[in-house]
């Protein structure tokens, strides 16, 4: 039989064929979301698909046809003819995509795994939406990045490793092994245990973290949630501000500080100590991996960050992101490549569309105190973003430029000359910097010969 709806009969067709594009799909869900018949007839479609799987591939079209009318009685109530015909007209046209009967078996088979159980449960009244796209990053030696769509009531055990959720509001959340949470809904996460931190553009405004004992609403901010064995819940906020409630307490809680919640009835001030956050802190900021001399900036406000002295590594800094990008950008290294010596610092302009997004970072080596001009340090190291690089600045000049624009927090006062910070393009046989663009546009690798200045390039990448 056909449905009232041609448009239904039209994308779960497709959707059988596994022709669905992400747009399609999200139709069809409205549809059956809409229409408890077109749930009904999905339900049945696809516990025909799955006695179809069931049947002989290498079976003649007339033997297909006429086994599968058996099959059909088994599970279908319309007469066992009428769906034959309309996968006889699939075949047709998989015959012409040079598809095979076994291939649209092995399609119904993979279809059944995949699609949402909810078509198949018939006390479900809704289909689960997708919310979030969740990737899943391994331990050092762990294997290959996961990436997954992430429905609404997913609840998430995250044994090892961490996990980056990208919210289809632009709220992104970082999460570290070992926790356990649920993605309630597209606005809200109930935290179980673990931590995580999360980032909030105002697109994701309200956004919320339930916990046993306490609920958090985003106020446009970056934040962190920490949930113990005890249920005990600590709340700090990196940026922004947030609102910290219970059932006997309410706080509204600014940068740099922190509370804690131990009972569904109290809220107590707490000492702002982000250092819990340091592998999930990064991760949201779109810092993936870093690997050499090269590591994250420790967890905190931007202002202590901006002031953060290392003898010992190049820091990452996160900057500003989401930020509308000028239409051009006086950069030093737009392509992929090794650029060192007099190649270091070069006109290589960013052009962009009006419009365009991006975020900003800070690769820096910031030394304590003053050190002696003639004590050079060799660092070598790379940084991994989530998202590709489209330009990197490397000259002082140009970094004084695009600091209005990208940076979170100014450079606190030195005695140090910073008409030094960039790199120097130096040649052979002096010790030469280097920088490199790795093909996939996602990998910065540097080489910093550092003496008493600060050396630092500033890589902007797309924001989405």
């Amino acid at each position: 039989m056909s449905t009232p709806n041609p448009l239904f009969d039209e994308l779960f067709s497709e959707l059988l064929d596994g022709e669905l594009d992400a747009e399609e799909r999200a139709q069809l869900v409205d549809l059956i979301r809409n229409d408890p018949r077109l749930l009904q007839e999905a339900r049945r479609q696809l516990a025909i698909s799955g006695e179809i799987a069931k049947l002989r591939p290498e079976l003649s079209d007339r033997n297909f046809l006429a086994a599968m009318s058996t099959h059909l009685r088994a599970v279908g109530d319309e007469n066992p003819d009428d769906f034959p015909a309309r996968v006889a007209g699939r075949i047709q046209r998989a015959r012409r995509r040079t598809m095979t009967l076994t291939s649209l078996a092995l399609a119904a088979c993979v279809l059944l795994a995949t699609v949402p159980v909810l078509f198949l449960k018939r006390s479900t009244p809704s289909l689960a939406k997708t919310v979030a796209v969740a990737i899943s990053l391994p331990d050092a030696g762990g294997g290959k990045a996961r990436t997954e769509s992430v429905q609404a009531g997913r609840e998430i055990h995250l044994d090892a490793g961490r996990m980056r959720l990208e919210f289809q509001n632009g709220a992104v959340v970082a999460v570290e092994s070992p926790a356990s949470f649920t993605i309630t809904s597209g606005e809200q996460i109930d935290l179980h245990q673990g931590n995580l931190n999360a980032w909030c553009p105002e697109s994701a405004h309200g956004f919320r973290i339930n916990t046993r004992t306490a609920q958090l609403k985003d106020l446009g901010t970056s934040f962190g949630v920490s949930v113990g064995k005890n249920g005990t819940s600590d709340f700090l906020v990196l940026e922004g501000k947030v609102e910290v409630s219970n059932q006997g307490a309410f706080r509204t809680v600014p940068k740099g500080e922190a509370v804690r919640a131990s009972s569904r009835q109290e809220l107590e001030t707490l000492d702002f100590e982000p250092s819990a956050f340091s592998r999930t802190w990064p991760l949201a900021s779109g810092i993936e991996n870093t690997h050499g001399a090269v590591i994250p900036a420790p967890p905190n406000t931007p202002e202590i960050v901006a002031a953060h002295e290392d003898d010992r590594h190049i820091i990452v800094i996160p900057e500003l992101r989401d930020i509308e990008l000028p239409q051009s950008i006086d950069a030093d290294i737009t392509e992929p490549g090794l650029y060192e010596g007099g190649t270091v610092c070069g006109p290589h302009p960013l052009i962009s569309p009006p419009g365009r997004r991006g975020r900003s970072f800070l690769l820096r080596y910031n030394p304590v105190g003053i050190v002696d001009v003639t004590d050079f340090k060799r660092f070598e190291g790379s940084v991994t973003f989530d998202r590709p690089v489209l330009a990197i600045v490397t000259s002082p000049d140009k970094l004084d430029a695009s600091d209005h624009y990208t940076s979170a927090a100014p450079l606190p006062a030195t005695e140090e000359d910073l008409s030094m910070r960039g790199l120097e393009g130096a040649q052979p046989p002096n010790p030469t910097d280097g920088v490199q663009l790795s093909t996939d546009r996602r990998t910065v690798s540097v080489i910093f010969w550092a003496g008493e200045s600060v050396d630092e390039i500033r890589v902007i990448t797309a924001e989405d």
